[in-house]
């Protein structure tokens, strides 16, 4: 890390103490080290005159549990910052319309940071991966922070005008725009693909049920910019299927179906967040289970029957999906036999057939715990039907084993004399 005579910050006591701070803590590793240095020489060149801006973009990237301890040095306002940008950072600036001024333009110069870094170390990196193909090797490099280009338009959508800061919006504007033009690029030379944004519809076009509490959590599902489009998928399948059926038309359902399996990897803050969002029914749901992470504490059977119906629902598709992606393999394979060697083939078959064996009587044992408990008779007749299907396939594509037939008897030959009376010994 630079020293602090060495980044051509200001003295000012607060932003010196708040650069130590951060350099007696974990810090962001090796690599990036200097990473707050640039966000508060970003600050000084848009906004030299604000040095708790400049402070924070070091105090933000302390561990919160040391925030206690530095509330008497920088005061509860500037503390209080430090939280709300805390906050935003681990949900991925995904509820930046919500934040003060302050925390937007932490936001842009973060990232305007984390593009000049990126920027730098890909001239590097992509010369090692030259050499290395030049050699026939693997390149040997670290993977640098490369932001989220829907994060970056989401934090442009809500922060430019907003920040108080115009003269950062107008870098930042820029840079993503360069940024959204050398993206393919980097992704190429780091042999990464582009992750695809979730498939957004208008709700009238969704198949959901129609219904305020239903459409409150898609708006909030679909305004996330770090979700994976695959969750996206896969939440709605679910919420689609329980809007389908009769018994399971229930909208505090649906709702938190499509949260808690659209929105896996969450905390605190997002349910912080997301309480000026959705109801307060499915907020309570989706704050205190996750069945796709297996956190339902008193048990799926004792659980809301929300949950059960949410279950339900999940393991229909996820069965589906399985059936899909596995026939598509074995096809894969039959067709274009010369992608593997002659012994690859069976084992590959093996191992799927295996962990499709295993789906299977993990959603046996789920449908003969809670099949009758969820009150869906449709559902429950639905993965019925999965079941079958993938038990069927499954007994289909196994091979069926060598039996070992016993030896044929040697026939009698010139030294058997098998005339009346002889004896002899076989």
């Amino acid at each position: 890390m630079q020293a602090f005579s060495e980044t051509g910050l200001p003295w000012d006591e607060k932003l010196f103490k708040a650069y130590m701070a951060f350099e007696k803590g974990p810090g962001l590793g090796p690599d990036d080290q200097n990473h707050p240095v640039r966000m508060a020489q970003l600050f000084n060149n848009v906004a030299a005159s604000d040095a708790q801006l400049q402070a924070l973009a070091f105090i933000a990237y302390i561990p919160e549990a040391a925030y206690g301890q530095l509330e008497r040095r920088f005061g509860t306002e500037t503390m209080d910052f430090a939280r709300e940008i805390s906050a935003h950072m681990r949900t991925g600036f995904a509820y930046i319309d919500e934040a003060s001024p302050q925390v937007k333009a932490f936001a842009m110069a973060d990232n305007i940071a984390w593009m000049e870094e990126l920027d730098e170390k890909f001239y590097d990196i992509a010369a090692a991966v030259h050499e290395a193909d030049e050699k026939g090797e693997k390149a040997k490099v670290a993977m640098p922070n490369i932001p989220s280009q829907r994060v970056l338009d989401n934090i442009a959508k809500f922060a430019l005008k907003t920040s108080g800061q115009s003269e950062l919006e107008g870098t930042f504007i820029d840079k993503i725009e360069r940024f959204r033009e050398s993206l393919p690029e980097k992704l190429e030379v780091l042999g990464l693909s582009p992750m695809p944004a979730p498939e957004a519809k208008a709700f009238d076009q969704t198949g959901l049920l129609n219904d305020p509490v239903v459409k409150n959590a898609y708006a909030a599902l679909m305004a996330n910019p770090r979700l994976d489009a695959d969750d996206v998928a896969l939440a709605t399948e679910a919420a689609q299927l329980l809007s389908a059926s009769r018994s399971t038309q229930n909208p505090t359902a649906i709702a938190n179906t499509l949260l808690d399996l659209g929105i896996p990897n969450r905390g605190q803050d997002d349910v912080k967040f997301l309480s000026n969002r959705v109801d307060w029914d499915v907020l309570e749901l989706f704050a205190g289970y996750n069945v796709r992470a297996g956190y339902v504490p008193e048990g799926i059977k004792n659980a809301p029957i929300e949950l059960r119906q949410e279950a339900m629902s999940w393991g229909v598709i996820s069965l589906d999906r399985s059936l899909k992606k596995v026939g598509e393999m074995f096809t894969m394979m039959e067709e274009h036999p010369e992608r593997f060697t002659e012994s690859a083939i069976p084992m590959i078959k093996s191992s799927v057939l295996t962990q499709l064996g295993g789906q299977l009587r993990s959603s046996q044992g789920f449908l003969k715990e809670i099949g009758d408990t969820a009150q869906a008779p449709e559902l429950k007749g639905l993965m019925e039907t999965k079941i079958d299907a993938v038990a069927s396939f499954i007994a289909e594509k196994t091979p069926k084993p060598v039996l070992m037939l016993p030896a044929p008897k040697k026939k009698p030959g010139k030294e058997f004399d098998l005339k009346p009376g002889r004896s002899f010994d076989l």
